[in-house]
């Protein structure tokens, strides 16, 4: 074969190589356009991280209202029939344990105590009277003949009747006596424990002097029926000054108490005729730290879950809908590449919470990071919107009308003379 033929063979060898690599490079992009440009040319919304959890903190947590009250209290009630000599303290004051707190006015149970001394007396004289009688008739009974002896022992044996009950209610008086003389020893009531005193049952309100602990505090709040059971005992609780969020104190749930209900009437209903009313549960939490609350105040009550912890550093949680295969070992999550382009993007998973039903997203993630819902349709290379900058072109455009409906409002004439001159004419003759 010449050189010439050699040199032919070799060009077209090339040509064919060059020619099948065109056509594979053709394909691949007919292919991947065949394939993606559909589901890339689709749009997907997509929010911040931040965002994500902001609407999920907003939508989550309860807050309830609560007081802080002395977890400790000692009451004792008045009697209403022992009428009241004398307070030794009046409400408000600090007290300490065996401080006299009242004395009571025994001076009318004195009369009575004197008074039942001298029945007490007359019922034993009438008594040693029947004794004397029956020993009386008994001597007369032996001088008797027969038929005079069978009544006479007719007569000493009702005496014996009346004695016996005679000596039963002298007993009885014995004992009221000794009752009556135990209250003589104790006028006074003193208190069993460190304290203020909240009340002394002479408000009209209550019937029974109260004095509370101040150094053990607890929070007493309430729950609605609806919310009743996303709480649980001992479980961990933050509560918050009215003043402002930035004071807040940790505690837990001591005690629900559901045998205590209270109805409150709460509003109209949508059609205005009657009032709707639900039923409210109080609950207690105890407190680890107490500093700088004081019995009575009015404060917030949240489940904790961790919202102080995340407030000193950048935590990301996502609720668990937000996570493919989170159960798994290949975690992922579908988010914005940065370039307006949908990506799958693995995480690596920290702790669950169980009540909240959110995870924390150790790695891979950051607030800012675009995420999206997903869906099953959902695949790499879609386009992105990003929702939080729609919001806040809507919002910009809002402000935008209502300033230009203002200056709209401040066109019109300054005064009825302007008003006239536009006219031509006047407004009133």
């Amino acid at each position: 074969m010449s050189g010439r033929n050699l040199r032919n063979r070799k060009r077209q060898n090339i040509l064919i190589v060059v020619v099948s690599v065109a056509i594979c490079v053709v394909a691949a992009v007919v292919i991947y356009r065949t394939l993606f440009s559909e589901v890339a040319s689709e749009d997907v919304y997509v929010s911040s991280v931040s965002t994500l959890m902001g609407n999920l903190e907003n939508g989550m947590r309860n807050r309830y209202q609560g007081v802080v009250e002395s977890n400790k209290t000692w009451s004792l009630k008045i009697e209403p029939e022992r009428p009241i000599l004398e307070y030794k303290v009046k409400v408000g004051d600090k007290v300490k344990k065996g401080d006299e707190i009242l004395v009571y006015d025994n001076s009318e149970k004195e009369k009575a105590i004197e008074t039942a001394r001298l029945e007490l007396q007359r019922m034993q004289d009438d008594l040693a009277e029947t004794n004397a009688e029956i020993n009386e008739l008994s001597a007369e009974k032996n001088e008797q003949d027969e038929i005079e002896a069978a009544q006479t022992a007719i007569d000493i044996q009702q005496k014996q009747l009346d004695l016996r009950n005679k000596s039963y209610d002298i007993e009885s008086k014995k004992k009221e006596i000794y009752d009556m003389e135990l209250t003589l020893e104790n006028p006074s009531v003193y208190c069993d424990i460190n304290g203020v005193v909240k009340s002394l049952g002479d408000d009209g309100e209550s019937d029974s002097v109260t004095v509370v602990n101040t150094g053990s505090f607890q929070v007493k709040a309430r729950v609605n029926e609806q919310n009743l059971s996303s709480l649980y005992k001992d479980e961990p609780m933050i509560i918050y000054s009215r003043v402002s969020d930035d004071l807040s104190w940790k505690g837990k749930i001591s005690k629900i108490d559901k045998e205590h209900k209270v109805k409150v009437e709460e509003d109209y209903d949508e059609a205005g005729d009657e009032m709707t009313s639900s039923t409210n549960y109080p609950f207690y939490i105890s407190l680890k730290d107490r500093s700088g609350l004081t019995v009575g105040q009015h404060v917030y009550v949240e489940e904790d879950v961790g919202q102080l912890e995340d407030a000193d550093e950048e935590v990301v949680e996502l609720v668990e809908y937000m996570i493919v295969d989170a159960d798994t070992d290949s975690p992922y999550v579908w988010a914005d590449d940065g370039h307006g382009h949908l990506e799958k993007r693995s995480v690596m998973l920290g702790e669950y919470n169980k009540k909240a039903k959110r995870y924390r997203v150790v790695e891979g993630l950051s607030m800012t990071d675009l995420l999206a819902q997903p869906e099953e349709d959902l695949r790499s290379g879609m386009s992105t919107i990003n929702m939080d900058e729609q919001d806040e072109d809507e919002e910009d455009s809002d402000s935008e009308d209502d300033e230009d409906k203002d200056e709209d409002e401040d066109d019109g004439p300054d005064d009825l003379e302007d008003y006239e001159d536009e006219l031509g004419a006047p407004v009133f003759d």
